[in-house]
This record gives C-alpha cells, structure tokens and sequence, in this order.
C-alpha cells in the first residue's frame, strides 16, 4: 500500500520491479539481505539518473571510482588493520568520506556514496557472521543474475582499479530499470522480464537457506572480483555487515484497546528498516541529550535539554539509563556495536554507588519485612548466598531470604499476565477484581516504588475508565504517574504520556483547573518528542484551546 500515485510510481521505478516478481525468494531471505539488495537497487536508480543532469553526472564516476579503490584497499589490505573497533570520532579526513563529501571540492556526491562509506566493522563480526552473510550474498547474487539473465563476463587479467569501476558501472547499468527501459538498442518487454524472474525464482525460492540451520563455512576472498558477479557479491555482503550496526528501526506508537477511552494501552510497532548515514555519525551515551522521531521519510533528531557550547550531541543506540542496568547497557552494546560504553552515566555508575543508582535500584526492589525499605537482591559471589537480599536502608541493612517471595512473585505475575490477555480482548470487568487481588499481594512483597506497581495500577486505572469509574481510575494513575517519573524522568515521553492519561480523567469529570495544570506538563513533552500529525498533540491541542476559552479562576479547587 502506498500513500499516493507519485510514491508507488517511485518506488517501482526504483526496486519494486524487481522486487515484486522475486518475492518467493525476497520473503524467505533474512530482513538484512533485502535491505541489502534494495540499496543496490536504490544506488542504481540514483546513478542511471543522474547523467542527465550536466552538474550530478559527476555523481555516477566520482562514487563508482571511490567503491572501485575501495575494493582494491580492502583486497591488498590485512583485514587485522582496516577496521576500527567501534564508533569512535572521526578525523577531518575520515569525516568527509562518511558523509559522502569530495574532500577535494568539498561537494555531496550522493546519497548512495554516503551509505556505502558507513563502516562495516568487518574484523569485529566473527567468522560465523561473516560466512552467513557470505553464502547469502552469494545465492541472492546468483538468483538476481539468473533472473535478468546476465551474462558472466570473462576474468580481467588487469588488476587496475579502473577495471573494478568499469565492473561496478556494468552492474548499476544492469540494476537499473530506467536504463533496461530505455535501452534502444534491445526490445525491451516488461511482460518478457516479469516471467522471466518468476520462472528463476519459482526453481530458486526452494533452495533458499534456512535463516535458523547450519550452513556451509564461507571464507571472504582477499583477491579483488573478476567479474560482475563477484562484484555484485561484494556490495550485497557489505551492506549486510553495515545493517548490523547502522540500521535504524521505524517505530509507531498504537493504542490498544478502544480509541476513545481516557486511559489507553500503547504498543510499539515496527513499520519500516531505514538507514540515516548522517544519523550514524552520532556517538552513543546511555544518558542521551538527544532523540529520535519520525515523520514519514524523514527523521527528526531532536534536544532532550539544553546543550552548551562545546558539548558533544549524543544518541542512544538503544540501551539507555532508564530501561536497562549497567550490566545490561554493557552487554547489549558490546554484542552489537563492538564497543565498551564509556560514557559520564556508565563511569558514575562505576566510580560510586550513587543517588541515582540507588533510586534506579528501588525499581526493581522487593519489601523490608522489618523497615518497608528497599531490598536489593545480592548479585552472586563467593560471599553471597543465592536468593539472598539486603535491605538498602542504612538504619536497617536486614538480610532476607527471598526464595519463596521471588516464587510467589513469579506466580502472581503469570496471573497478571493471563488477565493482560484478556483485557485485550475485551474482558475487563472480570479482570478488574483479580488484578486487584494481585495488586494487594504484590504491595506486601515489592518496594513501593517498584517498576511492576507503576504498570499494574496503570492496567487498574485503564479497566476503571472502560467501566466509567473515573474517580478510581484517577486514583491508581496518580500512583502510577510517580512511578513512570522515577523510572524514565520527568522529561521522558513515556512520563509525559502517562500524564496526558491524567489530565484527560481530569477534563473527563470537569475538573478543568486539574485538568490544565496537567495539560502543561505534557503538552511540552509531546512537542518534543511527537510529529505534529500525531494523535496524542492534536488531541492535546483541541483540549488547550478549549481549556483557554473557560475562567479557570472559577474552577479552582476550594481550600
């Protein structure tokens, strides 16, 4: 489905023509494969055109000479020494390569050129990665070939770069459906390539390997491609090696449930895989003053707070301070993106045990049977028992056995989530009186401001407002709303949504002044992370203007 004419003419002309007809291939092919062949696609698209324009047509020599010295570097290169180990900042020179710049007149050379330069971090995948994306740029190489019934060219016995460029010009030329359209000098039938692939791909789409099985051990050759199809080889591993690490996920945000109630469920849903060569610049901290967001085509890297002159603009990769623990950023970023995060909120987590840690700890805490403190399991050591947790008061440090209470955790939270599941389809007036009675064993076991207590009562609140009891709904959001703010911040999205859920209760039972003092907390917050199309700040636009035509003054609370 395509949001207009214009769009879907586009994207045909671009990669679904070849697309449509390989999809028994496509489909069974890892997501990577077919962002790798599409880019392709996209770079042959942008190269055919532009030797029309008298100005872009030093795009298709300038990238095609680049990827061709490229090719030959990492060839007659140790692979040990062409590789850096993770993101780190770039020089000058490096900096203007990247973002597909000629360092020479300082012009932009295209959008492909910029995506082909993004690292690939070759050194750092291991041999397994490597083979895997080796065997699958080899098949979908051998099936795109067979599908337009190209030739295989004689080995080049000049080892010149320009023999690579011209290689690499052959390939775009024969990717390109423009060029194949407007070639004269062959009768071209779009009818004719349309059976031609779905007969390539119909014998191909059986042989195409397993995603989860073992497959045979592939070694990437140092020697440079002979041939159109080592070269095609190459382009579709490298882009694959890219994805891993520079491929960023469309998310949108949807309710679930009904539509028109106050207090709704969100779910995250992933529409598209993109790739921002500029986006990937970005250094990572798990303490990020920037984000993200969407707007169709185009994204939007926004400030969190303030910057000063000076300081660096940070992106999350995805691990961060109020989702996941240090042990856990660490990991996450060390598996994925190579590198040991050194960034102020990581080293304050390692030089002290800090207020703010302490505080991220009560969200995962259980009850001080003795104080009503905070316990914190203890993490396994020589001196540590298993099960075993301490109370993080400093007047109490009782030790507790939380066996049986982590067991009784796990069995109310198989119930919660049993009722979760019928909430959604419907069934929430049943479900209420359980979540409560799991709500009841929960506060006697959990700290209070445990992260599980923030979403039950955000579930409570949601199963009151389907049945019309605002007031209590009111209630339990109130609880949950202290909650979201300790665990993601005051400035967070999902605090400022979970605040939105009040203000609406609010305006729902005419409290306007509640209504509004809310209102102004969440409106700034969606500004900055939501498009202006988006649900939440058109809804939250429609309520302040309403709200700034009534006398307030009238709707103060009595003392």
């Amino acid at each position: 489905m395509y949001c207009s004419d214009i769009c879907r003419n586009k994207a045909w002309v671009m990669h679904h023509w070849l697309e449509c007809c390989m999809w028994p291939v496509i489909y069974k092919s890892e997501a990577f494969a077919q962002m790798a062949l599409r880019m392709i696609l996209h770079g042959a698209y942008e190269l055919y055109t532009a030797k029309f324009d008298k100005e872009q047509c030093l795009i298709s020599g300038h990238t095609c000479s680049s990827i061709a010295s490229h090719i030959k570097n990492s060839c007659i290169t140790s692979k040990t020494n062409t590789t850096a180990k993770h993101k780190k900042k770039q020089s000058a020179s490096q900096t203007t390569a990247v973002t597909g710049l000629n360092p020479v007149d300082n012009k932009y050379y295209g959008k492909y050129w910029s995506v082909y330069c993004l690292q690939t971090h070759f050194s750092d995948h291991g041999k397994a990665r490597i083979s895997k994306c080796e065997s699958t740029a080899r098949f979908l190489a051998t099936v795109v070939e067979q599908c337009l019934a190209i030739p295989q060219p004689s080995p080049s016995k000049s080892k010149h770069a320009t023999n690579i460029e011209s290689l690499l010009n052959q390939v775009f030329g024969n990717l390109s459906f423009p060029a194949m359209h407007e070639n004269t000098d062959s009768m071209f039938d779009i009818e004719d390539l349309r059976n031609q692939v779905k007969s390539v791909c119909e014998k191909f789409g059986k042989l195409v390997p397993d995603k989860n099985a073992k497959q045979q051990t592939y070694s990437v050759s140092k020697e440079m491609p002979k041939n159109s199809h080592g070269v095609l080889i190459h382009l579709i591993r490298h882009h694959m090696l890219q994805l891993y690490t520079n491929s960023q996920a469309v998310i949108q945000v949807l309710p679930e449930g009904k539509a028109d109630k106050e207090v709704e469920t969100l779910s995250q849903q992933r529409l598209a895989l993109c790739v921002f060569p500029h986006c990937s610049l970005l250094n990572h901290s798990c303490d990020a003053n920037t984000f993200v967001s969407f707007d169709g085509d185009r994204i939007f890297v926004k400030m969190l707070r303030t910057a000063n002159m000076g300081d660096e603009i940070c992106h999350a990769y995805g691990p961060c301070v109020t989702r996941y623990s240090y042990k856990d950023r660490q990991k996450a970023l060390k598996e994925q993106y190579f590198f040991k995060c050194e960034c102020a909120a990581c080293m304050k987590h390692k030089t002290a045990s800090s207020d703010e840690q302490a505080l991220m700890d009560q969200l995962t805490a259980f009850k001080c049977n003795s104080c009503s403190g905070p316990v914190k399991i203890i993490e396994s050591s020589r001196d540590a028992k298993s099960g075993w947790g301490k109370c993080m008061d400093q007047s109490c440090m009782k030790l507790h056995d939380l066996s049986k209470v982590q067991q009784l955790y796990i069995h109310t939270m198989e119930e919660v989530n049993l009722q979760a599941f019928k909430i959604m389809n419907g069934n929430v007036e049943k479900s209420i009186d359980v979540l409560l009675r799991s709500l009841k064993t929960l506060e006697t076991i959990l700290y209070k401001n445990h992260q599980t207590l923030g979403a039950l009562h955000d579930q409570v609140a949601y199963c009151y407002s389907q049945n019309s009891n605002i007031s209590m709904a009111i209630e339990h959001i109130i609880k949950s709303v202290k909650i979201m703010a300790l665990k993601f911040g005051p400035k967070s999205i999902e605090y400022g949504r979970e605040v939105y859920k009040l203000c609406a209760l609010y305006f729902k039972t005419g409290q306007y002044f509640l209504a509004h003092k809310y209102l102004l907390i969440a409106s700034p917050i969606f500004v900055g992370f939501l498009p202006a199309e988006s649900r939440e700040r058109k809804e939250a636009k429609q309520m302040k203007m309403f709200l700034d035509t009534m006398d307030l003054q009238l709707k103060l609370p009595s003392s």
